[in-house]
């Protein structure tokens, strides 16, 4: 996941970047949400633990957001969900790490 986020990163530092990578964005970030649903099945590692569930959730919905931002060409949204995830993973990762 850390590498997914920093991925990420490094594709919205800046507009240019942004535009040669909206394919990688949108294939991390559809990643991130995929992997954000399997963190919380049965049988996972704090599934039952309802601040960990909601962490991986926000992380998913933050990632589907950036996906539906690609889809409006809106970069200020698209760097704005990839730092929201950023903030997601570093919360969880205090706790959970």
């Amino acid at each position: 996941l850390e590498l997914l986020v920093e991925k990420l990163e490094d594709s919205v530092r800046d507009e240019k970047t942004y535009k040669d990578q909206v394919d990688s964005i949108k294939r991390n970030a559809e990643l991130l949400s995929v992997v954000g649903e399997v963190l919380v099945q049965e049988g996972m590692d704090e599934a039952d633990d309802e601040d960990y569930t909601g962490l991986s959730d926000a992380m998913t919905g933050e990632s589907t957001s950036v996906v539906k931002a690609l889809g409006r060409d809106d970069y200020d949204a698209v760097r704005q969900g990839v730092a929201k995830i950023r903030q997601r993973c570093d919360a969880c990762h205090e706790q959970y790490r």
